[in-house]
């Protein structure tokens, strides 16, 4: 992966990940206890802050707690059924 591509991921996790949260009216506490991580949402904070991108464990554990998949989370697009002709 390119450097700008993992920066431009780390936008959209960051974007996704806040919009989702807020929209279901959840801290970044409520969040971060529901994964298991600190109560003080550092790891969370960081990753909404574009500071860091999780790794796949965090990303299915922060899905779930926000009641999303982690496609949801990196922004891609479920498959469609002409997608899945094209292959």
């Amino acid at each position: 992966m390119r450097p700008e591509d993992e920066i431009d991921l780390r936008v959209t996790v960051a974007e996704n990940v806040r919009r989702i949260r807020l929209a279901r009216g959840l801290s970044q506490r409520d969040v971060a206890t529901s994964c298991g991580w600190s109560e003080s949402g550092m790891m969370l904070s960081h990753v909404e802050a574009g500071r860091r991108l999780p790794a796949s464990p965090a990303l299915v554990r922060l899905a779930m707690a926000l009641g999303v998949t982690p496609n949801d989370i990196l922004g891609f697009a479920a498959p469609t059924p002409e997608s899945q002709e094209e292959r």
